[in-house]
């Protein structure tokens, strides 16, 4: 997937040339490349799992996460970081599909956020077979508070983060 979105970007199509700019593009293609190499797609060799680590990264144990987030935060500081997405393979569901999260609080201005949180999933949906919007869910659950995606919703308000799944089984 990160081949893909890479190669889309640097492609001449006027959508690639007008989103390179209109935006700034930060891509990290793995954030755990020890682990991997081995064969463990979550956890690095020391048997953390990466994805659980964004609350607090430590710059020893998690040097990925912790400079990864540094980045985002520095950027963040600069402008005004609109979109984050982590990619992830799905080892139980079929299609391609997104996590995002929610504002619990129920006024207007939190509704328009949790529509607006909805949109890129849909029109994704809209534009792919491969993509299931039915399967994207919305939700801040206790035990993935320290993940990326609501880490970054959370610390450095960014509305749209997301993380995209794409399934195993083909």
């Amino acid at each position: 997937m990160v081949k893909g979105i890479i190669d889309f970007l640097l492609s001449d199509t006027q959508e690639a040339i007008k989103l390179r700019k209109d935006y700034v593009f930060k891509i990290i293609p793995m954030l755990n490349p020890d682990g991997v190499i081995y064969g463990n797609y979550r956890c690095c060799l020391l048997g953390y799992d990466l994805n659980r680590q964004w609350k607090l990264p430590d710059k020893t144990l998690h040097p990925t996460i912790f400079h990864a987030k540094d980045m985002i935060r520095i950027l963040n500081s600069q402008r005004e970081v609109s979109f984050y997405c982590d990619l992830h393979a799905h080892s139980m569901q079929k299609y391609i599909f997104m996590y995002g999260c929610s504002n619990l609080l129920n006024d207007i201005d939190y509704i328009r956020k949790n529509a607006a949180i909805r949109l890129i999933p849909l029109l994704i949906s809209l534009m792919s077979k491969h993509f299931s919007y039915e399967f994207s869910r919305f939700r801040m659950e206790k035990y993935k508070e320290s993940t990326a995606r609501i880490v970054l919703f959370k610390e450095f308000d960014i509305l749209n983060s997301y993380t995209c799944e794409a399934s195993f089984l083909g």
